[in-house]
């Protein structure tokens, strides 16, 4: 039969420009275990975004949209920044769990928000934006892996970009009035319709105003 040539770290010497995790955790060769190393790699964003979906489904009606989707920017912010720092292949296997935890809940909490707070008549137009803007995302992360030379600093890179890019979250966006609505705070969504108000033409007196049946989502049919 064929014989096969398998080479180990030390069989190989390496001149880059650029350093490389599948170097430095001797991954570069799918063979054998290494193989099964990379797929683990690859797949363990995915178990993080399905936990990161089911955790901040409970935290967006207990906590509120904007609080969770907030904790969930500032973990990501905090596990991009720990990979500057990651020389372990077991704890490069961690940040990328915790990046599709905190990614899927930032991004599944941003998009509820945008669902409640936008009218029905902006919201393609929103959903198109914010494609526009993914979009590029991909050649400013590309320009930026060509003039970092190191893997770690890639980390560090964009969990600056992270921060610039969600910042104005923090300070602008507020929380759902339907939020408040379900928590029975009348008073308080009242204050989140006010600052909605404010940025339309909308001369509307919310204290004037009563919402009924706040917090209630049972429903009763036709009276016979």
């Amino acid at each position: 039969g064929k014989e096969e040539l398998i080479l180990g770290p030390s069989d190989i010497e390496w001149n880059l420009d650029h350093t490389s995790f599948s170097v430095d955790f001797d991954l570069y060769c799918n063979v054998g275990s290494r193989k099964a190393q990379k797929t683990l790699l690859s797949s363990m964003f995915f178990p993080g975004a399905l936990m990161g979906l089911m955790i901040g489904g409970f935290l967006f009606d207990h906590v509120g949209r904007k609080k969770a989707s907030i904790v969930a920017m500032i973990c990501s912010f905090g596990i991009h920044l720990s990979g500057t720092f990651c020389h372990d292949f077991r704890f490069l296997l961690a940040i990328r769990f915790f990046q599709g935890l905190s990614e899927y809940m930032a991004q599944t909490g941003m998009l509820i928000l945008q669902l409640e707070l936008m009218p029905a008549s902006y919201r393609n137009l929103i959903n198109g934006f914010g494609a526009v803007m993914w979009a590029l995302g991909y050649p400013i992360v590309a320009a930026m892996g060509y003039h970092v030379y190191s893997w770690n600093y890639m980390f560090l890179m964009t969990s600056i970009v992270l921060l610039v890019t969600r910042i104005h979250i923090f300070i602008f966006v507020i929380e759902s009035p339907r939020f408040y609505l379900i928590k029975n705070d009348v008073e308080t969504a009242k204050k989140s319709f006010k600052a909605l108000a404010a940025l339309t033409k909308a001369n509307l007196d919310f204290d004037k105003i009563d919402i009924v049946d706040a917090g209630k989502t049972k429903r009763t049919g036709p009276e016979h």
